[in-house]
């Protein structure tokens, strides 16, 4: 299965950025769980597992029935944090939802736009490195 990526830049610093990444996916977890208890026939097994957590730069969890979402955060010097999030497929609405919920500044890296999968790419890009068609 294909990772989809994205990158986006909030006015969090990164160990604000950290905490909020962490309390999304405890929400993700929650959820889960509670869809999970209305199936009586599904196993039991975790359903989220944390594999890396790495303060304030890293977190990568697995949901057993969705895939995994890594999040990795790098501090701005012009303040804020970029966050970098590799997830399978199945977790876009999360994403898109827990993208809409935080104050996401402009960023100077993505001033061209693919046409195709709508991804931001930086300036001195002329094609997108994953589809071949020419930015706008």
């Amino acid at each position: 299965m294909k990772a989809e990526k994205e990158v986006f830049v909030t006015v969090y610093d990164a160990d604000n950025a950290y905490n909020t990444v962490v309390k999304e996916v405890e929400n993700w977890h929650r959820r889960a769980s509670m869809r999970r208890s209305l199936n009586p026939f599904k196993w039991r097994r975790p359903i989220f597992a944390v594999r890396m957590a790495i303060r304030p730069k890293l977190y990568r969890v697995l949901d057993r029935d969705v895939g995994i979402v890594e999040f990795e955060l790098t501090p701005i010097d012009s303040g804020g944090t970029s966050v970098k999030v590799s997830y399978s497929p199945g977790n876009s609405l999360r994403i898109m939802e827990f993208k809409s919920k935080l104050p996401v500044k402009s960023s100077p890296y993505t001033s061209k736009v693919c046409p195709s999968c709508k991804r931001g790419h930086p300036p001195s890009y002329t094609h997108c490195p994953y589809y071949g068609v020419a930015l706008t």
